[in-house]
């Protein structure tokens, strides 16, 4: 059974990597299903425009610390974790698994020649699994019980789901227990990686923090005004929230995300 700790209102989870091949393994075995998911600085700030997400996000299965900011708020406020690996990492970390046990994976997102591509790309990076035809992310949401279907239908062990926030997410809350899928990870932007058309932030770029600018600097047009919102609330909301209930009011069982939302 892996740990969940109480993050000031934010499920996270305390593993180590072989506690997930084990969780995977009897996950399959079992025939359950599972979300893997994860909390950063910058999604936090989501949850004013969306508040719903917040009890469907900490309803998902195993929640990782998704980004060296994050990791440094749990470690400011003594919060040790075994563990500290991205959404982009416990995807490729996944996709490694399941390449070693010839497992069958599933890309749901992206457009449908760039899922397309992804899905040759992992099959030939990957060669034991077995890659399944993938579903683009641009459909008709009154034919979503057709994609509900079609995934039912092909049976996948891993299922990566790569369209936006908060369609990815409510998707999953839905129709979860309908998908015949074990392991299923909203994953962002990954789909577009693993087709080449845009890169993974290297290893030294995330350890300094700098992920996100990365990003950006990809997909200006796209990223910087959002994410320029996103930095603002961090520094000028969250964070003083913290340092206000944690260090003056020396409070550590607060809830961040229900003072945040009704700040």
């Amino acid at each position: 059974m892996i740990e969940q700790i109480n993050v000031y209102g934010l499920k996270v989870s305390n593993f180590s990597l072989p506690e997930v091949e084990h969780l995977f393994s009897s996950t399959i075995e079992q025939h359950k299903s599972i979300v893997l998911f994860g909390h950063s600085l910058g999604y936090i700030t989501l949850f004013k425009k969306y508040p719903d997400l917040y009890p469907i996000i900490n309803s998902f299965d195993l929640m990782v610390c998704d980004g060296t900011q994050f990791n440094w708020y749990c470690l400011i406020n003594g919060f040790k974790l075994k563990t500290v690996i991205s959404i982009p990492n416990i995807a490729n970390f996944t996709l490694e698994y399941a390449n070693n046990n010839h497992l069958k994976v599933l890309l749901f997102g992206a457009k449908e020649e760039i899922n397309k591509k992804a899905t040759e790309n992992l099959q030939k990076k990957y060669p034991n699994i077995k890659m399944l035809q993938g579903i683009n992310g641009y459909y008709d949401h009154n034919n979503e019980l057709d994609i509900v279907k079609q995934i039912q239908d092909q049976k996948p062990h891993i299922l990566l789901i790569g369209i936006s926030t908060p369609i990815k997410e409510n998707f999953v809350y839905k129709h979860k227990a309908k998908l015949n899928s074990n392991i299923i990870i909203p994953c962002g932007g990954m789909i577009d990686v693993y087709s080449g058309y845009t890169k993974q932030s290297p290893a030294w770029i995330k350890k300094l923090g700098l992920a996100t600018p990365y990003r950006i600097m990809q997909e200006p047009k796209r990223l910087f005004l959002p994410h320029t919102k996103m930095v603002l609330d961090i520094f000028f909301k969250i964070l003083p929230i913290t340092f206000f209930n944690r260090v003056l009011l020396r409070k550590k069982d607060f809830n961040i995300i229900l003072k945040y939302i009704n700040k």
